[in-house]
């Protein structure tokens, strides 16, 4: 380790290479897993306002609009709230003490019993805060089902003479294998997939700036040593505060942060050496596109279309190792990743040496 010792003494930066990885893991995993938002409080706080304008029928004597109402109550994990006017509801909806309207027409009830389209008016708003705007979202479908389904159990009652029981006809038993013990674990696979980049592109851009000008074999093995040194530190902060919080094996997360943090480590160090600051422009996007392509957050055919190149690099492996080392899902280590990050990385690393050899000394 002393060419690392000698490194260090001439090239102060390169303490920074070393240390701020774990800083960046630590800032980013802490505040984000100690703020993770929990979608069934997400859900039991978003309303939605319902104006019924229904008239009813006068035989049989039922308010359909009404019950439907009853049935969404029940059903939905959002809370319904009652106004009188589409004005007043709208007026809630831009004040955001709603986050949605549903209107149902004068003729609801009659075109319930009749055989035409039934009318029903949702209003959803794009001016809500992410989270809620991603579960307003998929209020249309939901609705359209749910409101289609009770009309046709309605319009076959009134077929058979029968009274409409709004009663569903399934009696669905809802499972979760593998429920998150907590919000901090249902967000710890993107903290951990993203913190894991974070560390290691901040380590390889200090790694970069304190190396420069240090050319032949001694760049190349400080180069590679540094991520070798820093990056299992960073990954033993991670595991750290990601098990702490949200569970799972604390040797394993460490095992697999250190192990892909080392081969990143290295793709990036190899790239900046190779490229300089150009590489930046494939570097950055990559790390902080992690939410996107890492299969942290989102699967890789819910990003924007134009990612879906990457597909064939498999990154979303990395999310998915990380949701089975946390919540039990049943995916291996992206080994191919990460050989193929560690080998690429290292190629770099050592052409830079064999194409920038140190001048020889000129003699006195």
């Amino acid at each position: 380790m002393s060419l690392i010792a000698d490194a260090l003494r001439e090239r102060p930066v390169l303490r920074g290479a070393l240390i701020a990885p774990s800083v960046a893991a630590l800032i980013f995993s802490l505040f984000t897993l100690t703020a993770a938002p929990d979608p069934v409080t997400l859900a039991s706080g978003v309303t939605i306002a319902t104006v019924n304008h229904d008239a009813g029928l006068p035989f049989p004597p039922i308010n359909v609009a009404s019950r439907m109402i009853d049935g969404l109550d029940a059903r939905l994990p959002m809370q319904l709230q009652a106004f009188d006017s589409d004005a007043a509801a709208r007026a809630a909806l831009d004040a955001e003490t709603v986050q949605a309207v549903l209107i149902f027409p004068e003729d609801f009830s009659r075109a319930v019993a009749g055989s035409e389209a039934v009318p029903l008016t949702l209003i959803t708003s794009g001016s809500l805060t992410m989270a809620e705007a991603q579960l307003t979202g998929a209020l249309p479908g939901m609705v359209e089902s749910g409101v289609s389904a009770a009309v046709q159990s309605i319009r076959l009652a009134m077929a058979r003479g029968q009274m409409p029981d709004m009663t569903p006809p399934v009696a669905l038993n809802a499972e979760t294998q593998n429920p998150p013990a907590s919000a901090a674990a249902r967000a710890a696979p993107f903290v951990a997939g993203f913190a894991t980049a974070l560390a290691a592109l901040v380590g390889g851009i200090l790694g970069w700036v304190g190396t420069r000008g240090l050319g032949g074999r001694r760049g190349a093995m400080v180069r590679t040593l540094v991520p070798l040194a820093a990056l299992p530190v960073a990954g033993l902060v991670l595991a750290g505060i990601v098990a702490g919080l949200a569970g799972g094996s604390f040797g394993a997360l460490w095992l697999a942060i250190a192990g892909l943090g080392v081969a990143f480590g290295w793709f990036f160090a190899g790239a900046l050496a190779l490229f300089g600051p150009l590489a930046l422009l494939v570097l950055v996007p990559l790390a902080f596109w992690q939410p996107a392509i890492g299969g942290g957050q989102m699967p890789l055919s819910a990003a924007p279309a134009w990612l879906h190149w990457l597909a064939p690099l498999h990154l979303d492996a990395i999310g998915g190792y990380f949701r089975a080392l946390i919540l039990g899902a049943g995916h291996d280590f992206p080994w191919s990743l990460a050989l193929g990050a560690a080998a690429l990385g290292l190629a770099m690393i050592w052409l830079r040496a064999a194409l920038v050899r140190r001048p020889a000394p000129v003699a006195a």
